[in-house]
């Protein structure tokens, strides 16, 4: 019996474990590289693999004279795809391919007025997919910028291009899901969903269910709802709000689903759903906006932006969440009090990189940031002015992309399509850190080594060890004096046996503490 229990206990532990870390999802029909499609991937996680900068130095400034309103993505090569913000006057308006060092590759000119701001998504065989919101077609074209095919459709659609495991390309218009060819942009069906128009598209992991929100934003006389649909269009389930944002939901590696919503009982909350709609958890918010989306971290954190008011200051303030796996609250960061919103409004989706680092921009051309995976401020970049309401995108050697825009008849718009990465020569390896921090340790789970960092601010007396579940001290790892400084210890196990362990760094000054599993 007491073998039995320990298996079922040790089999609920894996899982935990395992569920919460977050990995890239093959994705047959997307472009292997580092950034396809907006929000990073066909879940909308908004999580790179690769690491980004850590540091605002900025490598390169071009000039996309309408502006860049979603994007770039990315394809093979590192190419970089962006459409327009503004309008234009004269039948010229275009969609850019643009080289890793800011050179532009090709321009290919759609012929109309229209900006070219819906998608963009890179296929797997480098097919870029568009859509212009005001010319009314989506477009899909060759690598080298010429038209592989271009649709006609009615109005516009969600602001990502939607391509299944199988490669067929779903959008939504008017009050219907269109289900497309991607090769020929032929329609295979129809199907309707009521205010489905704008909202943006996401998948499970397995690639056979799609979640999309419908209803129209801003009237609680019109209900919202969350719904699961086949690939073939039909509805799975659907669960009833009274007001849903367009953003892409969120969908995690476990199935489960994250949206912001206000519920039927006219409750605000970030919510998190099982894979077959039930409820998993909700975390209460004062408000949520059109295109706010969260990210989630590889460790399985959900970071994502909300207001507060603050009573002392008599205003509200603009603030990023950090919830855990399961909904708790880990940390919280306050944007710039001293501005009054809505100049600090973050209405787009966030990003994070392979360490954990958090990137957004203000909605209203503040300043763009970046926070490390604890919630501490980086650095931040003045937009001069310039607006933000995309997601940035990372490339496989840690070059940041972002593109800004004016409004949406400025023709004028200069350096807005910007590069940022770390210059090797000023990131000072020995540079002091600012506080105690006890890291995760990697990998977890392990078997038979694993590698633990810490930092300390000052000179300081420490000690390092590992407990058991039951609070004993099971093993020293190290005790004694050392410099400020960032350290990493490898851990050799040689007599533990398969469990959940916690490692403690302690010092006069702090007790830091993190779980880790081996498993033999």
């Amino acid at each position: 019996m007491k073998k039995i229990f320990m298996m079922i206990f040790m089999f609920f532990v894996i899982n935990t474990c395992f569920s919460q870390t977050q990995e890239k999802i093959p994705w047959p029909s997307l472009a292997d590289s580092p950034w396809p499609i907006l929000r990073g991937d066909a879940q909308g996680t908004g999580r790179s693999e690769f690491v980004g900068p850590k540091t605002a130095n900025v490598i390169w400034r071009k000039d996309i004279p309408l502006g860049v309103l979603y994007g770039p993505v990315i394809g093979y090569n590192d190419m970089l795809y962006v459409g327009t913000r503004a309008a234009t006057f004269d039948s010229s308006n275009a969609f850019y391919s643009v080289t890793p060092n800011g050179e532009i590759y090709w321009k290919y000119s759609t012929g109309h007025f229209g900006p070219t701001n819906l998608g963009p998504t890179v296929g797997y065989d480098s097919t870029v997919y568009f859509g212009s919101a005001a010319g009314y077609s989506l477009y899909a074209l060759r690598y080298d910028g010429t038209l592989k095919w271009k649709k006609p459709i009615i109005s516009g659609f969600q602001h990502n291009i939607s391509i299944s495991k199988s490669g067929k390309i779903f959008y939504a218009e008017k009050d219907t899901l269109h289900i497309i060819n991607s090769s020929n942009g032929v329609t295979i069906s129809k199907h309707y969903y009521e205010g489905i128009v704008d909202h943006s598209i996401s998948f499970s992991p397995t690639g056979d269910v799609l979640y999309v929100n419908t209803g129209i934003i801003n009237q609680t006389d019109i209900y919202n709802y969350l719904n699961a649909i086949d690939t073939l269009g039909n509805l799975i389930w659907k669960n009833k709000f009274n007001n849903l944002p367009l953003s892409m939901p969120l969908v995690d590696n476990g199935g489960n689903i994250y949206v912001f919503g206000r519920d039927t009982l006219n409750n605000y909350a970030l919510f998190s759903f099982y894979s077959d709609g039930s409820h998993r958890w909700s975390f209460p918010v004062r408000a949520h906006f059109s295109f706010s989306a969260p990210t989630i971290d590889f460790e399985g954190n959900i970071i994502f932006y909300s207001l507060e008011y603050d009573y002392d200051l008599g205003k509200d303030i603009s603030v990023i969440y950090s919830l855990d796996y399961y909904g708790n609250l880990t940390w919280k960061y306050v944007i710039d009090p001293e501005f009054s919103w809505p100049e600090t409004l973050i209405d787009h989706g966030f990003v994070s990189d392979a360490e954990g680092k958090i990137y957004f921009g203000s909605t209203r051309g503040k300043y763009f940031y970046c926070l490390d995976k604890n919630g501490e401020l980086l650095w931040r970049f003045d937009l001069e002015g310039y607006e933000y309401d995309s997601c940035p995108a990372i490339g496989s050697d840690g070059t940041l992309y972002i593109g800004t825009h004016l409004q949406s008849l400025s023709a004028n718009n200069q350096k807005n399509l910007i590069a940022i990465k770390d210059n090797p020569n000023s990131i000072k390896e020995d540079e002091l850190p600012s506080k105690y921090k006890l890291e995760q340790n990697y990998p977890n789970p392990f078997n038979p080594s694993t590698t633990i960092k810490f930092s300390l601010p000052v000179r300081s007396e420490v000690k390092l060890s590992i407990y058991n579940l039951l609070g004993q001290e099971i093993e020293l790892l190290f005790q004694g004096e050392k410099e400020a400084g960032s350290y990493e210890y490898v851990f050799e196990n040689k007599s533990l046996s398969t469990g959940v362990y916690i490692y403690v760094l302690e010092s006069q000054q702090v007790r830091l503490s993190r779980k880790m599993m081996l498993i033999k």
